[in-house]
């Protein structure tokens, strides 16, 4: 794995424009897993597996996120 792919939790939401609680839920849900750990000791994700994560569950009948494209 791409080791610039690589962002905490904090940075996948901010890329995704999704909530850190949201990242941290596909994390104890399981869709998404730790794939390195920061010099600080914090786990890293991949930023491609959270891309695939993100617009699956977009998809999924139980989101109650808003789609951003309405207007």
């Amino acid at each position: 794995m791409d080791q610039g792919d690589l962002l905490p939790a904090f940075l996948i939401a901010r890329q995704l424009n999704v909530s850190r609680q949201l990242v941290n839920w596909w994390v104890r849900a399981g869709k998404l897993a730790p794939a390195g750990e920061g010099a600080d000791g914090r786990p890293l994700y991949s930023y491609r597996e959270a891309v695939v994560v993100d617009r699956d569950t977009k998809r999924s009948p139980r989101s109650h996120r808003i789609n951003s494209m309405a207007g």
